[in-house]
């Protein structure tokens, strides 16, 4: 969306403004971690121990491609870059001297911030504006105006920079990027040393936690929910009080940092000791992480651990999460110095943005809801089927069934969007042993592939997708490689994830009812969102089939049902495939 907004709409705007006298400049700012680094390249550059020998000649290639870059923007490079050799090359907050190291002057990320500077729109995305928030504005120019697209996602993106984290990959990262010793080097030797105790007391400090909670929420263990379906299965535990296991980490940590500090005032030179100085600074980081998670200072956060669940040896991390994040975007966001735009396609519930207003702490506000360049009256038709099915064991039967004769009718084409993987696999595993549909082609999403399996999918008339929720929101597919949408349950977020259940305990404290002030209308949002999947131009055309029971037997079901554009609605399956099998 990003790169939309500046390689296509926003020159189009250049263009049609440019006969009225009307000049502005834009730039594009995304994550500091979609840019070259040429400190980092040319430490591997200069370290020769690439994982693969394969890689050798994409760095030259970079080292030459970054001589006379414009830009360090991943995305413009013009040959590909495998994800090893990029997290070797990639900028990285943790690891930039900035001003002070001896690259600034040919930083590929400054040449963008500078240009930011000197733009009228500036483009970014949610987690780096709501970094900047969290910074105090130390890394975006002063603005005046803030856009902000897609906002029915901007409360994730808050919580996330506004909140802290810690895992045992954040350790084992700051470990693999110390020096190794040199040669009648003692002060990297020790380094080394102080590493080996961090890294022994790491394993057990993780391992103690993991002990300490065996209980693990068993829907977000069973993969369901979002965060679930973006970063694979994995289990949720709330940590409900302070001092969980001794902080054995801390002083590891803290002796690492001195043995850091004390080889930077004996390197060979200021880019070492540069280098060396920034490698204790993170040292020190973790371990006021590690302290704020344990000491649970905070009054207002929900802390809580995520571990993966399908691997043996399986990592954790620490969370530390604003339960509302309203207060602080009120003070710091919505303070008047600025003025704030919210667009999005799905921002109402039942016809009103009061959940919105609520969510992200919006003050008196001017608001208007407009209509649709879409005749979804013509375009689309909704399909409930009749006789729903409340049981858990006949509902994956009956949604197995019901998807099948959809498919054959639709010959492909297809979004099948789930909220959990336990459901979508066994849909999965029946349609793909299907003879009746083994002309389709199935794609089932994988955690970490939604890219490339959108991308197959989009080169081909007849394929079915199979996703989770990271499917119902920011996909487009316009035209005949799209012409069916499955929704297959409501998309209610898991009561009991920690920072869900902080929520509804902050909500009903102050007397109000956490599924119909807050469950209730952020699903109605979602579904609007996975229904909107389908109708992306004024050529599109197709069925989307809800097959939730509960639109019939619950009365929050019409809700739902009137939240959605007006359009044709239908139970009969007749209909719904003769609507499928017609052609304008």
């Amino acid at each position: 969306l990003q790169e939309q907004l500046a390689r296509k709409d926003l020159p189009l705007l250049e263009r049609a403004l440019a006969p009225a006298g009307i000049g502005f400049r834009h730039a594009l700012l995304m994550g500091s971690e979609n840019y070259l680094c040429m400190q980092r390249l040319q430490q591997a550059r200069a370290q020769g121990d690439l994982p693969d020998t394969g890689e050798a000649a994409p760095l030259g290639a970079l080292v030459r491609h970054a001589e006379g870059a414009p830009s360090g923007l991943r995305s413009e490079i013009p040959f590909p870059i495998g994800e090893r050799l990029w997290s070797r090359v990639r900028r990285d907050r943790d690891v930039c001297l900035g001003a002070r190291g001896p690259f600034w002057e040919s930083c590929l990320y400054r040449r963008d911030l500078l240009r930011s500077r000197e733009a009228h729109v500036l483009v970014v995305n949610h987690a780096l504006f709501f970094l900047d928030l969290a910074t105090g504005g130390r890394i975006l120019p002063p603005h005046a105006v803030v856009v902000l697209d897609e906002a029915h996602r901007a409360e994730e993106a808050a919580a996330d920079q506004l909140g802290v984290r810690l895992s045992d990959r954040s350790v084992a990262r700051l470990l693999d990027d110390l020096p190794a010793a040199r040669p009648g080097a003692d002060a990297l030797r020790r380094v080394r040393d102080a590493a080996e105790v961090v890294r022994e007391a790491a394993r057990r400090f993780f391992e103690e936690l993991r002990r300490a909670l065996p209980e693990a929420s068993p829907a977000r263990a069973a993969g369901t929910g979002q965060r679930s379906a973006a970063r694979g299965v994995m289990a949720t535990v709330r940590v409900r009080q302070a001092g969980l296991a001794e902080d054995s980490l801390a002083k590891p940590l803290q002796e690492m940092e001195s043995a850091l500090g004390e080889a930077a005032r004996g390197a060979a030179g200021p880019p070492e000791a540069l280098a060396l100085g920034a490698l204790a600074e993170r040292s020190r980081d973790l371990r006021e992480r590690l302290a704020l998670f344990l000491s649970q200072k905070k009054s207002d956060a929900v802390y809580w651990m995520e571990s993966e669940v399908s691997r043996r040896a399986a990592g954790a991390t620490l969370y530390v999460t604003p339960v509302e994040v309203g207060p602080v975007l009120r003070e710091r966001l919505f303070d008047g110095r600025r003025r704030v735009v919210l667009t999005s396609a799905t921002l109402s519930a039942a016809g009103s943005f009061a959940h919105l207003r609520q969510r992200l702490g919006v003050p008196a506000a001017a608001e208007v809801a407009l209509g649709s360049p879409y005749d979804f009256g013509e375009q689309a038709l909704l399909y409930v089927p009749p006789d729903p099915v409340s049981s858990p064991g006949e509902f994956a039967e009956a949604v197995t069934k019901e998807c099948g004769r959809i498919l054959r009718a639709s010959e492909g084409g297809a979004f099948v969007l789930f909220t959990s993987y336990a459901l979508l696999n066994r849909v999965h595993d029946a349609l793909a042993a299907d003879r009746a549909l083994s002309a389709l082609q199935l794609f089932r999403h994988e955690p970490g592939e939604a890219s490339a399996i959108l991308e197959k999918f989009r080169r081909t008339r007849r394929g079915v997708l199979l996703g989770t929720l990271t499917f119902w929101q920011g996909i487009d597919v316009p035209g005949e490689a799209l012409r069916c949408v499955v929704l297959t349950r409501l998309p209610f977020d898991v009561p009991d994830h920690p920072v869900a259940e902080a929520r509804a305990e902050a909500i009903r404290s102050r007397g109000g009812d956490p599924f119909t002030d807050d469950s209730l209308p952020e699903a109605i949002l979602t579904f609007r969102q996975g229904f909107g999947r389908l109708i992306r131009t004024r050529e599109d055309r197709g069925l989307v089939a809800a097959l939730d029971p509960r639109l019939q037997t619950r009365g929050y079901g019409e809700a739902f049902l009137d939240s959605l554009p007006p359009c044709r609605r239908s139970a009969s399956f007749e209909e719904a495939e003769r609507f499928l099998r017609s052609r304008p």
